[in-house]
């Protein structure tokens, strides 16, 4: 029987939809979660499109297609205490049927597109010989992304909504089968159906809605008209009649119950419950007034609106050897785009990036006998450009030779000038990418201390790549995450910990301010063992982290690393090197330059690329210290040749009174070298 139903389903939605499904043959350029593979499914229509992923059987993106925003990391189901195996993809005209086996249960889900809303009918049946108890939920997982808002409640009803800047997605359970119990937890959320029992051959059926629209308001209207609940108008008029600004309802509390933007003459409008609200303009650190309406109108100002302009100037990072993202940062969400040309000569205009205040545009394809520029470029809220970042030297991406370098320094926390003295020396090198140990800022909560580490990283930063690891001045904030376009890794928005290659190195960057008894930790530790057991196809193994296992320096007292134990993270990782061959760790943190070699790995320290230098290493070395400097601001350039890789550590500048940024000989000295084979 329930079989039959579901096939009217399936007949029922190829009446009614018009939506198409195919086979992916190449990447999708997506923003915000990570780029779809090729060899996945969509399922799209004139309006919106959803990817379902071919190894697991989950959707990874729901976007717009004018806009091509995913805040989706995956959609799938699960059984408490069952492990489902994916045993087929069946594309059907307007969707697919994803079935998957336990060992006791069989779970086939049908998802239909029709307009702006994926329907998804799952049937779970028992298979077993036994009566069985089972329990089913939906896995949510939007950890990669950047929202405005996310809730798991609407009007009173159990609903999972998540928004940011042009996209909105709703999930929604419908029925008696499945509950309305939704959680969220770190950006995961788990959508729960109440315990069920099955005999041998009965099954159940089990519907949800996901529904995607422009903004929040859009989304809560939907489903406020959807499930009949009492809705009032509000409409309003920003004065000034700008289009696409955000404008924002609260509680009287400041809590943010929705979300949309100016129409094209400053007008808008919310559909929301009998309450009390206040209404305010948002754009970039603009912000009207918070206003009451009045009999449901509401008039906003928002004042005189600046040009565009750029917080962060546009810099390089990549996510794999051959390509480049670039990264800026603007006061405000306006249309921009970077145009990249090739040899002089226009090659290609980036998409418009959607309306966001931080742009991150990806490039590929790059043609190693040819050069290359790039520039960044805005409009205002007029459509005029008004913003150009002029043409930008980029290292091309492709010219990766037998022969390159790389820079690795650290620290460069709040000495904002000697950071810029270290980047101008670091850029007379050319490198192919740079690599930072951590403690980019000395606060990274703070808005002005990211604007002045991305001021001085110019002009290196705009020319070649950078990698970053955390360190424990970043405090793991947002504000790190957000501005830096990373390889998709592990932990917070999938970049806390993330791993790369360029030529024959495979690069592992980890995080090593997490405390060992955190959950992550495990998570980290044991990615980290995977990534260095199936890189031993590659000739070096690098890590990189902040905090060094072993240092000289008591600038605050006597330290564990001070000891043969080592830091904490010694006892975890040490013995994994070792089996795996690393050969090579670089760390920050101790702001100066040190050297250890033990059990086969070079271990390099360059802490002292901006901050406060150390002056007191005062510990008994250990057997394996080889070098030990102090008082030097400092980088480390490393070139790589088919023979091996001669790494050179570089004074820059020697400090003449501690604690005093400005009380510095230039110089350009030899601090240390030596030879990785």
């Amino acid at each position: 029987m329930k079989k039959i139903f579901l096939e009217l389903i399936v007949l029922f939605f190829a009446l009614v939809c018009s939506a198409v499904t195919d086979v992916l043959t190449e990447p999708l350029n997506l923003y915000g979660a990570d780029h779809t593979s090729t060899g996945n499914y969509m399922v799209h229509n004139s309006e919106v499109s959803a990817v379902l992923d071919e190894k697991s059987g989950f959707i990874t993106a729901v976007f717009f297609n004018r806009n091509k925003i995913n805040i989706v990391d995956a959609i799938g189901p699960s059984l408490k205490d069952e492990n489902l195996i994916l045993s087929q993809i069946q594309p059907i005209q307007d969707g697919f049927l994803v079935s998957f086996l336990s060992e006791s249960f069989s779970v086939q889900t049908i998802l239909h597109l029709s307009g702006k809303t994926l329907f998804l009918s799952t049937e779970v049946k028992n298979i077993s010989q036994n009566e069985k108890s089972f329990s089913y939920y939906d896995i949510f997982d939007f950890k990669n992304s950047s929202p405005d808002f996310y809730a798991t409640k609407l009007y009173d009803r159990y609903l999972l909504s998540v928004s940011q800047t042009g996209i909105s997605l709703g999930f929604s359970t419908e029925g008696e089968n499945i509950s309305k119990r939704v959680l969220v937890n770190n950006r995961t959320g788990v959508v729960y159906a109440p315990v069920k029992k099955l005999i041998p051959g009965e099954s159940i059926l089990l519907e949800r809605v996901l529904r995607v629209e422009e903004t929040l308001s859009d989304l809560q209207q939907y489903f406020g008209e959807r499930y009949g609940m009492p809705l009032r108008k509000y409409t309003g008029k920003l004065k000034e009649g700008y289009g696409g600004v955000k404008i924002v309802a609260f509680t009287p509390l400041k809590q943010i119950v929705s979300i949309t933007r100016t129409l094209d003459d400053g007008s808008f409008q919310f559909m929301l419950d009998e309450g009390k609200y206040l209404f305010q303009a948002e754009l970039g650190e603009i912000r009207s007034e918070l206003r009451a309406p009045q009999e449901n109108l509401i008039e906003l100002e928002i004042g005189k609106i600046p040009d565009p302009d750029f917080v962060y100037h546009p810099f390089l990072t990549s996510h794999s050897q051959g390509e480049v993202t670039v990264n800026f940062k603007l006061n405000m969400p306006v249309p921009a785009y970077v145009l990249l040309y090739e040899n002089g000569v226009l090659k290609e205009k980036s998409e418009e990036a959607p309306l966001s205040d931080l742009y991150h545009i990806n490039f590929k394809n790059f043609d190693p006998k040819s050069s290359y520029t790039y520039e960044a470029v805005a409009e205002n809220f007029h459509g005029e450009i008004t913003l150009k970042s002029g043409r930008l030297e980029l290292k091309n991406p492709a010219d990766a030779t037998d022969d390159y370098s790389f820079v690795v320094y650290g620290d460069t926390q709040k000495y904002v000038n000697m950071h810029s003295r270290v980047v101008q020396r670091m850029y007379a090198e050319n490198p192919s990418f740079v690599i930072h140990c951590g403690d980019l800022v000395e606060k990274g909560d703070s808005t002005q201390d990211w604007i002045d580490f991305f001021k001085s990283m110019r002009p290196l930063g705009q020319k070649v790549p950078y990698y970053t690891v955390l360190g424990n001045h970043e405090y793991n904030t947002f504000n790190y995450y957000s501005a830096l376009s990373l390889p998709k890794g592990g932990g917070n928005y999938e970049k806390r910990w993330y791993s790369f290659e360029y030529g024959d190195i495979f690069f592992i960057m980890l995080d090593s301010n997490i405390l060992t008894g955190d959950p992550n930790f495990a998570a980290q530790t044991a990615w980290l063992e995977d990534q260095l057991k199936n890189s031993q196809n590659k000739r070096y193994r690098f890590l990189v982290f902040h905090h060094p296992f072993w240092t000289t320096s008591q600038e605050y007292g006597p330290m564990k690393e001070n000891l043969a134990q080592g830091h904490e993270l010694t006892e975890f990782w040490l013995d994994l090197f070792i089996k795996y061959n690393v050969q090579a760790v670089f760390n920050g943190h101790i702001h100066g330059y040190e050297r250890y070699f033990k059990d086969g790995i070079m271990f390099v320290t360059s802490g002292g690329s901006g901050g406060p230098l150390d002056t007191k290493h005062t510990a008994e070395k250990l057997p394996w210290s080889k070098v030990d400097v102090t008082g030097h601001w400092n980088y480390v350039l490393a070139e790589v040749s088919p023979k091996g890789i001669l790494f050179t550590v570089k004074g820059v500048a020697k400090s003449l009174k501690p604690l005093d940024e400005n009380a510095f000989e230039e110089e350009d000295i030899i601090l240390d070298r030596f030879f990785i084979q």
